[in-house]
């Protein structure tokens, strides 16, 4: 099994949002082997922008992790055409994966993939990228760890809400996880 580690930042939480930053890696189902790295900040279009400046915890969030002064005003189109090259980009990733199952991951992934898939316009995950239909959400594996021993196994993380530092975090916390669970 292979783990997709991914996280999107957005503008919000509706389907009216969009997607402003994605990143993602690929490691073996223990965490090992860290590869296929990808970063990036796709831009805001107008109605994006009006989405975070209107809502006050989100602009505060991005403006906090410096996202919100990365970001470059973009059109309608150029966003479509970002978010369809992220869609060719996991695809030829999960080609490039082969046979082994490659099980999108992270915190509150379920998040990620529903902003994903009602971008690119899609009903689901292995159909929009060829993937696994599976997830690997470690918020509830932090959660199980939590009841299970009385541990949090969340680290401190050096920048929150920013797609990497997020992917990077979610990876230490399954590693964490898999650790504590196998006696270390």
């Amino acid at each position: 099994m292979t783990l997709l580690f991914l996280d999107v930042e957005t503008t919000g939480v509706t389907n009216k949002d969009s997607i402003l930053e994605i990143a993602w890696f690929v490691t073996n189902d223990d965490g090992s082997n860290r590869r296929e790295e990808y970063s990036q900040v796709i831009g805001v279009t107008e109605h994006g922008r009006a989405r975070i400046i209107d809502n006050q915890y989100v602009h505060a969030m991005h403006r906090r992790s410096g996202l919100f002064d990365e970001l470059e005003d973009i059109s309608d189109e150029v966003y479509d055409h970002a978010l369809e090259n992220v869609r060719r980009k996991l695809r030829q990733l999960h080609q490039r994966e082969g046979r082994r199952a490659v099980e999108l991951s992270g915190f509150s992934v379920h998040f990620d993939a529903r902003m994903l898939l009602s971008s690119w316009r899609a009903s689901d995950w292995s159909s929009a990228t060829g993937g696994s239909y599976r997830y690997l959400d470690v918020s509830s594996v932090v959660k199980a760890v939590l009841e299970a021993t009385g541990q949090d196994v969340r680290p401190a993380t050096d920048v929150a809400h920013r797609a990497l530092s997020d992917c990077d975090a979610a990876l230490s916390t399954y590693r964490a996880a898999l650790d504590l669970m196998a006696g270390g």
